[in-house]
Formats: structure tokens, C-alpha cells, sequence
């Protein structure tokens, strides 16, 4: 019996807490969803800046490694160009004639066309400066209305050396005209 006692005060107890609410009022309660709904769409949308903060973040840390990537390459370009740059004259007629040898020009077919010719002490001009020396082509021309003399020159210790464009042998063509040093 006792214990049947105990299960309708126990039963009344839970009823009358039922009853009585849990001292909350309605409009309270709503308001509170109200807000934690609003509270959990800014989290949402907090996320979703997050992540595109991230993404903008990863992009600019690969267009930085890029550019790190691209700025080791400009310098390597440049240390090459500050080993040609200023270009500079032969130290010795050895080194003019090494480096002679070693350019094709001279190899290429004979020519007797002056024009040719000329195209050819250009070339060599131009080889010359791609490795940071300075040699000019000089073209005069002869007695005869078609005939020129073209002639590459360089200066090696305040002395021209000359020699034509089809020719590995330079001559020191200073002492020859009794010139006096240029540089």
C-alpha cells in the first residue's frame, strides 16, 4: 500500500510540475529561439567568410610562390647580363684570337659580295657583344667605284687589330699606320 501511495504522490508531483511550466515565460522562450537562430545563421555566414578567406589566402600564397619562382629566374638573367654588361675589349690577342677560333663565321662559305661580306663583320659584332666584347666593322671603300674593304677592328690595350670577316687572324694594324693608341 505504501508503495501505492508513493506512485500517486509521485504521479501528482510530475502533474502538478507539468502544470506549473518551468517559470519561462512564452514570449521569453521565443524570443531566445528567436535570437539563437539569428546567432547561429551569423556563425554560418562567418564560416562561410572564413573559408573564403582561406581560399583567397591559399591563392595568394601560390601566386606568391610563383612570383618568387619568377623573381630567382630575373635574377639569374641578370647576374648573366652583369657578366656581359658593360662589354668590355680583349685583354690580349691571344684571348681575340681564342675566341676567333672558336666563332663560326669564318667558317661559313667564301663570298666576294661585298654586302655578304659586310653581314658577315656584323655577325661576328654581334656574337662579340652576346659575349661581352666590343668589336667594330669597318667598311672603306677602294679606288675603283666596286670595290670595298671591309675590315672588323678591335682594341686590345689602346692598339687596333684588324682582320677580315672571313679570317681568324688578326693582325696589330697600329704599328702598321704608325697610329697611336686609342683607349
Amino acid at each position: 500500500m505504501r508503495r501505492r501511495w508513493f506512485l500517486i504522490t509521485s504521479f501528482l508531483v510530475l502533474v502538478i510540475l507539468f502544470a506549473s511550466g518551468c517559470g519561462v515565460s512564452r514570449d521569453e522562450y521565443d524570443t531566445v529561439v528567436v535570437n539563437l537562430e539569428k546567432v547561429q545563421q551569423e556563425l554560418l555566414s562567418v564560416k562561410a567568410e572564413l573559408t573564403a578567406s582561406q581560399s583567397r589566402n591559399s591563392d595568394l600564397m601560390a601566386s606568391q610562390e610563383e612570383a618568387e619562382v619568377e623573381l630567382e629566374a630575373l635574377k639569374g638573367e641578370l647576374d648573366k647580363i652583369r657578366e656581359l654588361w658593360p662589354p668590355q675589349y680583349f685583354s690580349s690577342s691571344t684571348e681575340l684570337r681564342d675566341w676567333l677560333v672558336e666563332n663560326v663565321v669564318s667558317e661559313f662559305s667564301p663570298t666576294t659580295v661585298a654586302e655578304t661580306l659586310y653581314m658577315k663583320g656584323l655577325q661576328i659584332q654581334e656574337d662579340a657583344l652576346k659575349d661581352g666584347y666590343i668589336i667594330s666593322v669597318d667598311l672603306d671603300p677602294g679606288k675603283q667605284k666596286d670595290e670595298w674593304y671591309i675590315t672588323c677592328v678591335a682594341v686590345i690595350d689602346g692598339d687596333l687589330w684588324a682582320w677580315g670577316p672571313e679570317s681568324d687572324e688578326p693582325i696589330e694594324a697600329s704599328s702598321m699606320i704608325d697610329f697611336m693608341k686609342v683607349k
